[in-house]
C-alpha cells in the first residue's frame, strides 16, 4: 500500500541521508485532546461500584496486594482510605469489619467527577509511551500541502508500506468521530479508583487512531509505536526500498528542486521524482515527470 508524507525540503533532506523517520509524542500533536478517553458512568449505580470496589478489595487482601500510602496526581479517598487501613491506620481492624466501613464510605460519597482518575491515568500514560509517525492516503491535498510541505515549497515522500516486517507495514487508518472513545469497564474504573495496574493495551489502541472529525481532510494513517522503539532522537530507521517517489511542491524553486534531485540519486537511486502544479481550472494537483537534466 502507498502512502504519503508531505515535508519541508530540509526535513525531507534529513530522511534520505539518515533514512530514519521522526515519530512525534502524542503531547507534541495539535490537537490538546488527542488520546484522551472519558468514563461512561451512566449505567453504574453506586451500589454497583461498591460491590466491585468490594470485591477487588478482597482479591487484593487475598493476594496480598498493597496500595502505596502516598500522595500523587492519581490520589483519590478510595485509594487513601485502603492504604491507610493497610498501614494499620485502623490497628486491630480485620479486613472483612473494614470492607463495611469501605462500603459505607463509597455509598455516602459522590465519587464519579471529572475529570476521572482513569482518564488521567491512561491519558498520561499514552502520552509518555507512544509515539506516532503520521502519514495520509491522499497525495493530492492542497491543505496538508500548505499545512505540512511548508505552503507547498517542501516535499511529499511516497512509501510502500509492505516491506517486509518493517515498521511501516502496522500503518493503521485514523477513525474520525464527533465524541471521544469512552470506556464503560467497572473493572478497569474501580481498579484505577484502588491505584491498580490497569491494562489499557486495547484502549491505548483506539484512543490512538482516533480524531475529530474536523481532522477528516488528512485522510491519516497511523504507526503507533513504544518509546522504546526509538532511539534517543525519537527516530526509527525505515529499509531505503520503501520510499519510491518524491513530489517537490509547486512553489519549490527550480534551483532547490535541482540541489535535492542531485542529492537524492547518490542517496537512493531508485526513488522516482515528480513536481506538481495546479490545475489550469480547478485546484487539483498534477504530478508530472521530473525533467531530464540536460
Amino acid at each position: 500500500m502507498l502512502l504519503h508524507k508531505y515535508v519541508s525540503a530540509a526535513t525531507a533532506m534529513k530522511i534520505i541521508h539518515s533514512k530514519k523517520l521522526y515519530c512525534a509524542p502524542m503531547s507534541s500533536f495539535n490537537d490538546p485532546f488527542e488520546g484522551q478517553v472519558f468514563e461512561l458512568h451512566d449505567s453504574i449505580s453506586k451500589e454497583v461500584f461498591a460491590d466491585e470496589v468490594c470485591r477487588q478489595f478482597r482479591e487484593m487482601h487475598a493476594n496480598g496486594e498493597e496500595v502505596p500510602l502516598e500522595l500523587d496526581q492519581y490520589f483519590n479517598p478510595i485509594k487513601g482510605l485502603v492504604a491507610f487501613f493497610q498501614n494499620g491506620g485502623l490497628q486491630e481492624m480485620d479486613h472483612k469489619s473494614f470492607e463495611t466501613i469501605l462500603r459505607d464510605f463509597i455509598l455516602s460519597r459522590e465519587l464519579l467527577t471529572e475529570p476521572s482518575l482513569f482518564t488521567l491515568r491512561v491519558h498520561q500514560g499514552l502520552v509518555e509511551y507512544l509515539h506516532v509517525f503520521c502519514l495520509s492516503s491522499n497525495p493530492n491535498s492542497l491543505l496538508i500541502w500548505s499545512h505540512y510541505a511548508d505552503h507547498h515549497k517542501g516535499i511529499l515522500l511516497t512509501f510502500e508500506t509492505d516491506i517486509g516486517d518493517s515498521f511501516l507495514s502496522r500503518a493503521q487508518p485514523v477513525s474520525y468521530v464527533s465524541e471521544f472513545p469512552g470506556t464503560s469497564s467497572l473493572s478497569a474504573i474501580v481498579a484505577s479508583h484502588l491505584g491498580r495496574k490497569i491494562d489499557a493495551t486495547t484502549l491505548c489502541a483506539t484512543t490512538s487512531h482516533t480524531k475529530s472529525r474536523e481532522w477528516a481532510y488528512e485522510e491519516e494513517w497511523r504507526v503507533v509505536l513504544r518509546h522504546d522503539e526509538l532511539d534517543d532522537l525519537n527516530l526509527v530507521s525505515f529499509p531505503p526500498e520503501a520510499l519510491r517517489r518524491v513530489v517537490f511542491g509547486c512553489r519549490m524553486a527550480m534551483e532547490d528542486r535541482a540541489i535535492f534531485h542531485d542529492q537524492l540519486s547518490r542517496a537512493l537511486p531508485h526513488v522516482e521524482c515528480f513536481y506538481s502544479i495546479r490545475d489550469s481550472v480547478g485546484f487539483r494537483l498534477h504530478l508530472l515527470p521530473q525533467p531530464s537534466e540536460t
